[in-house]
C-alpha cells in the first residue's frame, strides 16, 4: 500500500513547503524517493532562506511577521 503512495504514482506530488527552514522537508522527500515537486517553499528567517537558497538553488518565499508580503 506505502509504495502506491509515495513511490508508484506517475504523477508527482505537489508540495507547498511552509515553515521551510533550510530545507528538511524537501531533502526528506529526495532521500525517501517520493515522487514530489516542490511547487513553493515560506518562511520568515533570512538566513534560512539564505541556506535553503544555497541547499537548493530556489529562495523560500520571504514572509513578513505581518502575513505574506
Amino acid at each position: 500500500m506505502e509504495e502506491s503512495i509515495c513511490k508508484g504514482t506517475e504523477e508527482p506530488w505537489r508540495v507547498l513547503e511552509f515553515y521551510s527552514g533550510i530545507g528538511g522537508m524537501r531533502y526528506s522527500l529526495m532521500k525517501a524517493g517520493i515522487n514530489a515537486q516542490v511547487v513553493e517553499a515560506f518562511h520568515i528567517n533570512d538566513k534560512a532562506n539564505d541556506f535553503y537558497q544555497h541547499n537548493f538553488g530556489h529562495r523560500s518565499y520571504q514572509v513578513l511577521s505581518d502575513g505574506f508580503s
